[in-house]
């Protein structure tokens, strides 16, 4: 079988997928003079006939009767304010919306966050951009004025290349799975576990996540979601579709939002480029081929293995599809709904092979307070509500490429303070030559390097992607920073399904230390100078010396370890704990003490209500069911064969449906 490569036009996303041309960057407006809106950015290069504002959070009371007001027939074009409707008529505005939909469940943290006075106005493009923002800047009750603009791909064919996995390829195929599974093609992914046999010449034994005495305890846990903000990923890839997650009670095409989210027909996840549940990937790999490093189906007798995708038992972590790019990439506001409904609907791990390019912006201030004030203000919401605080981690972790740029300081948003950065190293502990590297930079991790292999396909990272045209094959190799960052990706979700598996709770930050302290160093390495073998336009390898020392104490803490995150999980944490709950007088609630509790659905429970006056409780198994009777506060004593938890329950006359 010949070999074959194809070059997508849109840039296979494998290096910081996304990035602000410089023309965005330039001319920058920052005015903050008395009652007057700062205005974040510039509009050059923005979207025309839109802008977005953020209100003041004395702009609620009138924000809320406007939109509740459904009598109103012109609601879609009035906020309620006098003075900013006045703008709407002078700009014949064509609605005005909240960018970030109700969701009744998450109301209230929204609201803490202050993301309910984020709105988009729509108007004709042939209005002046600069003149809209002007008129919007005096009104008092407008606290910033950004321009939507959509994120630029990077073109750079070197990281374009796919090499479609050939099955006649030799490779050891003596090299068995350490987890034990049966997936075909694991013997080629030397990311996971690297004996040095595949590319004897340039790899080295070692250069990998250790994946395989990670197994040994565990492969994933369904309740673990990880959302991968990409392109589409492709749900019924044969590998995938058992790990892809599902939103119950939705469905594509419905045209019902079942749960009441905001989002219509989001069975797995959401479409935020073309406003729709319906998943697109059309002939793009990237979104499918990160998703499959992070939990293609291990033990299926099909294709690959991953990093947390279980054991073939339906264990696998769950792969939340969040769509940001198919032929057009997001606007600012789609990719921040796109971060906002991953921590809303259950992801704690968010996984983003994209970023602006390195050196556009100083520091976190000036990302934030001069061009995307909108993304900060979402990542934070993330970083902080994902999660639970009775789950397995309380936050969420935002994990992402560094750039494939070469450059010595990492892009934004992978450079953020809160974020994590990864960088990438080939198959023998080299920094790859693309790799970001420097200033921001946390974490390494195999993300392939085609060049220094004398570029053998080999030396790339494996995973799945969409059939190809010819031939159905459905695998391939890619390499890039986006490859190293669903690595990351996926150690952190494996760490968090072995959390799970021991009933641990973790806070963000200390998760976060645990997975860069738990890293392989990779200073030893770093050492003198190393021959790259470069292949000039006629095809001839040219051996080229690589500096390894400027990368020095630069790639971040090491390279990531499962296996030694999941020992330092064994040391760390504490006791996952049952929630407190608050219920309406007369409506009931039910949880499982089974997932509080190290082999809970085996455990004998006991309960006892300190007020049946004010709610009763009564046990099924492991099911807990609560009433609430009358307005006040008691305590449920939980008892399960020697441990026992106290669990605070509120009634109250609050209902779900009451959010204003």
């Amino acid at each position: 079988m010949r070999k074959i490569y194809i070059y997508p036009t849109l840039l296979a996303l494998s290096l910081s997928i996304f990035s602000c041309t410089q023309d965005q960057l330039e001319n920058s407006v920052s005015t903050n003079l008395e009652n007057k809106a700062t205005i974040i950015n510039s509009s050059k290069g923005a979207v025309e006939g839109r802008i977005l504002v953020k209100f003041n959070s004395q702009a609620t009371g009138s924000l809320d009767a406007a939109a509740s007001d459904t009598n109103n027939t012109t609601a879609a074009t009035s906020s309620g304010i006098t003075s900013v409707d006045h703008v709407l008529e002078q700009i014949d505005a064509e609605r005005i919306e909240r960018i970030f939909p109700l969701d009744k469940r998450r109301e209230a943290l929204t609201r803490q966050s202050s993301l309910h006075l984020w709105y988009a106005i729509y108007f004709d493009e042939s209005r002046n951009l600069d003149e809209v923002a002007r008129l919007l800047s005096s009104i008092s009750d407008i606290n910033k004025i950004e321009f939507s603009h959509t994120i630029q791909p990077i073109h750079d064919q070197e990281r374009d290349h796919i090499g479609y996995y050939q099955n006649n390829t030799t490779f050891n195929s003596t090299r068995s799975n350490g987890g034990g599974f049966n997936d075909p093609m694991y013997s080629a992914q030397w990311g996971l576990s690297n004996d040095g046999t595949i590319i004897k010449q340039t790899m080295t034994a070692g250069a990998d996540i250790k994946a395989e005495a990670a197994w040994s305890k565990c492969s994933g846990d369904p309740s673990i979601i990880v959302a991968v903000l990409d392109q589409g990923v492709m749900y019924d890839h044969p590998d995938l579709i058992d790990n892809i997650w599902v939103n119950e009670g939705e469905e594509i095409g419905a045209g019902t939002d079942a749960d009441g989210n905001g989002y219509v027909d989001d069975k797995h996840g959401y479409n935020f480029v073309g406003n729709k549940g319906t998943i697109l990937h059309g002939t793009g790999s990237h979104g499918t081929h990160v998703a499959g490093i992070v939990s293609a189906v291990n033990n299926n007798n099909e294709g690959i293995s991953s990093i947390a995708g279980g054991s073939g038992n339906g264990d696998g972590v769950k792969i939340m599809i969040c769509q940001i790019t198919y032929g057009l990439p997001a606007s600012l506001e789609e990719e921040a709904k796109a971060i906002k409904y991953a921590a809303d609907n259950g992801a704690t791990i968010l996984q983003c092979s994209w970023g602006i390019a390195s050196g556009a912006f100083d520091d976190d201030k000036e990302w934030s307070e001069s061009h995307w004030s909108i993304e900060k203000e979402a990542l934070d919401y993330f970083i902080k509500n994902a999660g639970s605080p009775s789950g397995v981690i309380d936050g969420g972790l935002a994990i992402f490429a560094s750039g494939n740029e070469k450059a010595s300081m990492v892009g934004y948003p992978s450079k953020y303070q809160k974020c994590i950065s990864v960088t990438s190293v080939d198959g023998a502990y080299t920094p790859a030559i693309y790799t970001n590297y420097g200033i921001g930079a946390d974490i390494a991790a195999p993300g392939g390097d085609r060049v220094y292999h004398a570029r053998d396909d080999r030396g790339m990272i494996l995973s799945t992607v969409p059939p190809s045209n010819n031939d159905g094959n459905k695998y391939g190799y890619m390499e890039g920073t986006s490859m190293a960052c669903p690595m990351v990706s996926g150690v952190a979700a494996l760490g968090l399904s072995y959390a799970s598996k021991l009933k641990k709770h973790f806070k963000a930050e200390e998760f976060t230390r645990l997975l860069l302290e738990s890293t392989t160093p990779i200073e030893p390495h770093l050492q003198g100078e190393k021959i790259v073998n470069y292949v000039d336009q006629d095809g001839n390898i040219v051996p080229r010396p690589m500096d390894l020392t400027k990368y020095q104490k630069k790639m971040g803490r090491g390279v990531a370890n499962a296996e030694a995150l999941l020992a330092a999980i064994d040391k760390n944490g504490t006791p996952m704990r049952i929630p407190n709950f608050t219920i309406k007088k007369g409506e009931s609630i039910s949880s499982n003490l089974a997932d509080y509790f190290i082999g809970g659905s085996t455990k004998n429970f006991t309960i006892e209500v300190a007020d049946q006056s004010i709610a009763t409780a009564t046990m099924d198994g492991s099911k807990l069911d609560i009433t609430a009777i009358k307005l006040g506060t008691t305590t449920i004593k939980v008892k399960a064969e020697g441990v026992d938890q106290k669990i605070l329950v509120i009634v109250n006359n609050s209902s779900s449906d009451n959010w204003l």
